[in-house]
């Protein structure tokens, strides 16, 4: 699996598969509201060239604690790919 990183801006080209645009369009949103400071940012899920879904950290960490989200597109759920996900930002 791999992550990449969802830009703040504009500038980003976003593929039309899955939800892939929603969450983009979201995610800027959420950047206005807690701030844009990496690795605490939100990464699109690719597994073998396909977005399956995204996850993100909530923010930066708070005594020693960081939340994280997650969102596995539909076509993807029950295969184990938020469970990674979770495993991934967590290195």
């Amino acid at each position: 699996m791999e992550l990449i990183l969802i830009t703040h801006g504009p500038s980003q080209s976003v593929p039309n598969e899955g939800n892939c645009q929603m969450v983009f369009a979201m995610q800027q949103e959420y950047y206005l509201k807690v701030g844009y400071s990496t690795p605490w940012i939100g990464y699109f899920a690719v597994e073998n060239g396909q977005y399956i879904g995204t996850c993100a950290f909530k923010g930066k960490p708070e005594d020693n604690r960081v939340e994280i989200a997650y969102f596995t597109f539909p076509e993807h759920e029950g295969k184990g790919f938020a469970t990674r996900c979770a495993e991934n930002l967590s290195r």
